[in-house]
């Protein structure tokens, strides 16, 4: 093995351990919600704290592919939920953001205070928090798949992923019945809506 070799091995070592830990992580989640023994702790909270707080935990990514995040979340609007559960489903959708947007881009992150709308279709009271990236896109034959567990779009093999998140964002969501909407157009970029209704 040359030293050019070793050099690229080490190099991936602190990725392919990031990923399986991540996939870990994924299968314990996905094995609680396969056994209903999730524990939900219903409380109040402010999204745009819990929002600042996960950005916190991308700062080197952002960093490192020059995004910008901006965030329209008024700072007294209030879920009553478990936030460690909506921590996760935003996490998921945060990340996917970095990973898919071009450099040098921005992700939009806002919320909908008793949204009315196409993403409330039944009229519910709720709100509505959609996450915005400018990046890759997703092809439409794709997104008919993208809750599926284990799937992964072909154009996107070379991005580290475990292909559970949105799987388990969406089944996180319906524990609290919620509902997620995705608005994609390959090469210009994608929104992720979701939307909690009101106890």
């Amino acid at each position: 093995m040359t030293q050019e070799q070793i050099e690229d091995l080490l190099n991936r070592l602190p990725r392919n351990v990031s990923l399986l830990s991540e996939l870990i992580e994924d299968l314990l989640l996905i094995s609680r919600l396969n056994e209903d023994q999730m524990e939900i702790v219903v409380e109040k909270f402010k999204p745009l704290d819990l929002v600042k707080n996960i950005l916190k935990n991308f700062d080197y990514s952002l960093a490192e592919k020059n995004i910008r995040v901006e965030y329209h979340i008024d700072p007294e609007l209030i879920l009553l939920a478990d936030p460690l559960r909506i921590e996760q489903i935003f996490r998921v959708f945060i990340d996917n953001a970095i990973k898919y947007s071009s450099p040098n881009s921005k992700i939009v992150i806002k919320a909908l205070k008793n949204y009315s709308g196409r993403y409330n279709p039944e009229g519910k009271k709720g709100d509505l928090f959609q996450i915005i990236d400018f990046g890759r896109g997703i092809k439409e034959e794709d997104q008919q798949k993208l809750f599926e567990r284990f799937f992964r779009a072909k154009d996107v093999a070379n991005i580290p992923g475990t292909g559970l998140g949105l799987a388990i964002a969406k089944e996180i969501m319906d524990i609290f019945g919620g509902s997620i909407y995705v608005d994609s157009t390959h090469g210009e970029g994608s929104t992720f809506s979701l939307f909690f209704p009101k106890k």
